[in-house]
């Protein structure tokens, strides 16, 4: 069923490839975080002390990165694990074998983990039109977690989260026009409420 999944990705204008990484990494840390639990203390004492030692060496790293960058190639390792560990409190192993073969397909599912599982669709909403003399560069889902990093720049953090959340739909149209390249985005929200808010 792995194949017939990334079979499913590639053809897909959703983040499925975001949703199914943040799983994959998810799943990797939960069974990490199990195997060392079940080691000696000095033994975890020890791998704490290495894990605290590289990621030192990592913050030196990234010194000087937008923080956007940093954020986004981290995510996957923040909620893969929430979303993992809110489906193995359903029902354990099997639950989290079973969610590989019907993975999340968009971001809001990790955002919000209890939509894991349920048949969540997006909302309808009216998709963005491309103008006479413009060049389509391609047609995608920009997602609530990109919705939420683009709202933080310029609103609080609470402000932004409780937009993301209210996510229902998207769809992206990337394009030129006049030879610059230009992108334009419809959203929705899950309710009235949550479109007006985004």
């Amino acid at each position: 069923y792995v194949g017939a999944t990334f079979k499913r990705i590639d053809s897909s204008d959703t983040e499925d490839d975001f949703a199914y990484d943040a799983l994959v990494e998810g799943d990797a840390v939960r069974v990490q975080d199990d195997y060392q639990a079940s080691l000696p203390k000095k033994v975890q004492a020890a791998l704490n002390k290495s894990d605290n030692a590289q990621y030192s060496q990592y913050a030196k790293q990234v010194k000087g990165v937008p923080g956007f960058l940093i954020t986004d190639s981290e995510t996957p390792y923040v909620l893969g694990p929430q979303t993992v560990t809110e489906i193995y409190k359903r029902g354990g192993n099997a639950a989290v074998n079973a969610l590989f073969k019907n993975p999340p397909i968009h971001e809001i599912q990790l955002m919000e983990p209890w939509l894991v599982g349920q048949k969540w669709t997006p909302h309808s909403f009216s998709k963005p039109v491309l103008a006479k003399g413009d060049k389509s560069l391609g047609r995608g889902e920009f997602g609530a977690y990109y919705l939420y990093l683009l709202l933080t720049q310029k609103l609080s953090i609470n402000q932004a989260l409780a937009a993301a959340d209210s996510w229902g739909g998207d769809q992206e149209l990337s394009y030129t026009h006049n030879g610059q390249a230009c992108m334009a985005i419809s959203f929705t929200g899950s309710t009235s409420q949550g479109t007006q808010r985004i």
